[in-house]
């Protein structure tokens, strides 16, 4: 059985998204086009990376991971050492280090890591279409907060993700 990663089937439906968004027609050149606009800004969205276009805060509910333009950051993200005997969280930390880009994924080490959430190791941030991103633990161990299965990805959203249509926010890793 083949299972697609969250972050294939999310740009799957980004990419469907600009093959259904209409194109404006002649006769309405010169009124604005809603669609059109919408198509123009997530294809732009979609445009490659340097390292320093990263930087900012990405996570989620219950991580966090904030880069400088150089490529240097922190990461923190609440662990459960035992969710049902001790089900007061605590909060992971681990330095992280992204070194070069290609096309929309940055390569990176993580280094002094207080949790195997996210392990010491090499790591990759993607960014996909209005900023949402995949953060993953490059050696595949999982990024584990015993609060769902072990994956060695995370969906994070990004410093661009600011805006996006409806069905996105609805259907995102971010929430409405």
């Amino acid at each position: 059985m083949h299972t697609k990663s969250t972050a294939a089937i999310l740009g799957a439906l980004l990419a469907a998204f600009v093959v259904a968004a209409p194109a404006a027609h002649a006769q309405d050149a010169a009124a604005p086009d809603p669609a059109a606009a919408e198509q123009a800004r997530f294809v732009d969205s979609l445009a490659p990376r340097s390292l320093a276009e990263f930087a900012g805060h990405w996570g989620t509910t219950t991580s966090s991971l904030t880069l400088a333009p150089d490529g240097s950051g922190t990461a923190e993200w609440l662990t459960f050492k035992t969710p049902i005997t001790d089900p007061v969280p605590d909060v992971g930390h681990a330095t992280v280090r992204f070194t070069r880009v290609e096309g929309r994924t940055a390569f990176g080490t993580v280094s002094d890591s207080t949790d195997r959430r996210l392990p010491n190791g090499p790591v990759t941030l993607t960014e996909y279409g209005y900023g949402i991103g995949s953060l993953v633990n490059a050696r595949g161990v999982g990024l584990d907060n015993s609060r769902r299965p072990p994956t060695a990805e995370e969906q994070v959203c990004g410093p661009r993700y600011v805006d996006p249509p409806e069905w996105l926010r609805q259907y995102g890793p971010c929430g409405a």
